[in-house]
């Protein structure tokens, strides 16, 4: 294509006088103007970006090649449904996810500098010890995570875990709405995660789970990134929270184990987790000697689940799908809540015989737990029950 910058006169127009042709992005342009020198000042501004973009585009590095082919390779199998995205977009994106998270502080700094602002705004006692209780227990588990990095299912699983009334599960997510707004407000994160997170009801304790044939076709639906995370969620009940922080070092394929270690443990409590042999074809073709299980860029981990669930046409998510369709389905195959408590780092069993008894049938857990790569296409074709 022919990068020139030119000015030409323009004959007959009843308005415009002159015409500058110019390149943009691959494409040849044209910009009218009444006068010469503002024609010719403005194509000679063109003349110098072309020239300093023609400076930058000699040192493109082979890592940026393959970066620009693995975007043109993973569009391809994304149904953007309208126009198509562009790399300088998802570089513009993922650069301001970067900035905020060097803006962002940890959720204990969010915590004290929210206690602190309540303080001075000269709020009761009562306020503030309830606001700190509360606040207390949320930061005790993730009080190290970057609050820009804690995401609506992080939110999620914190109330889901909080085996109180549901009027208490409301207050607890009352005062973190509140520190995230707050969190916003100060520019520490760019939106608030509680916003669309779960608001318990009353005392209504209904456990939402996945059927077999959702499970296998989400698992069918998933790229790369996000199938080893999504099969130990489903095949293993490990928190998001933990698969987040779970390490492939941690995992031990040949032995059939998955270690949680207490500082990745909600319940600062280490506990091995068994690798099913369902679970096992799915890691395999994915399995490292080290890394984070999600990848280095947990945006991409959860925008892929997202995709996911949209290829694979849940539109009613329950809400901890994964753990709770874990326990679901592990109690009706083994008939054991004190095995399935121990799987799930539970100390109490009748906390999961309470919950998750009867909500399958027997021939679904045989049908869940034969869930594999190559079975996937196949189960996806089941009668949904």
């Amino acid at each position: 294509m022919n990068t020139k910058v030119t000015l030409k006169a323009v004959n007959g127009h009843r308005v415009y006088n002159f015409r500058v042709y110019y390149p943009d992005q691959g494409v040849r342009k044209t910009k009218m103007f009444k006068e010469k020198a503002v024609a010719e000042a403005w194509a000679e501004e063109r003349r110098e970006e072309i020239e300093e973009l023609g400076a930058k585009n000699s040192h493109v590095t082979d890592e940026e090649r393959r970066a620009v082919n693995m975007f043109r390779e993973s569009l391809s199998e994304i149904d953007h449904r309208g126009a198509s995205p562009r790399l300088t977009d998802a570089v513009r994106f993922y650069l301001d996810h970067l900035r905020q998270s060097h803006k962002s502080i940890t959720c204990a700094e969010l915590a004290d500098r929210l206690l602190l602002r309540i303080q001075k705004e000269g709020r009761g006692r009562r306020h503030v010890d309830d606001v700190t209780s509360r606040l207390k227990r949320f930061t005790g588990t993730y009080g190290d995570w970057m609050a820009c990095d804690i995401s609506t299912d992080i939110i999620d699983e914190f109330i889901d875990d909080i085996n109180l009334a549901g009027t208490t599960k409301r207050n607890y997510r009352s005062k973190v709405n509140q520190m995230f707004l707050y969190g916003v407000k100060v520019g520490v994160c760019d939106s608030n995660p509680v916003e669309n997170a779960i608001n318990p009801k009353g005392d209504d304790t209904d456990i939402g789970i996945l059927t077999p044939r959702q499970v296998a076709s989400l698992l069918s639906c998933a790229n790369d990134v996000t199938t080893p995370g999504i099969a130990i969620s489903f095949f293993a009940g490990l928190r998001t929270s933990e698969i987040e922080r779970l390490d492939w070092a941690d995992i031990d394929l040949e032995e059939g184990h998955i270690n949680i270690k207490a500082r990745n443990s909600k319940s600062a409590r280490r506990r091995i987790v068994t690798i099913t042999d369902n679970l096992k074809a799915w890691l395999l073709p994915h399995e490292q000697h080290e890394g984070r299980v999600i990848g280095s860029v947990p945006w991409r981990w959860r925008s892929g689940y997202l995709e996911a669930r949209k290829a694979a046409k849940i539109t009613e998510w329950a809400h901890n799908a994964g753990r709770h369709s874990f326990s679901s389905y592990h109690l009706a195959k083994h008939e054991d809540a004190g095995k399935t408590a121990f799987e799930l780092g539970h100390t109490n069993q009748r906390i999961v015989y309470q919950h998750y008894r009867k909500l399958v049938k027997p021939k679904d857990a045989e049908t869940y737990w034969s869930i594999a790569p190559l079975e996937a296409e196949k189960i996806t074709n089941i009668k949904a029950q």
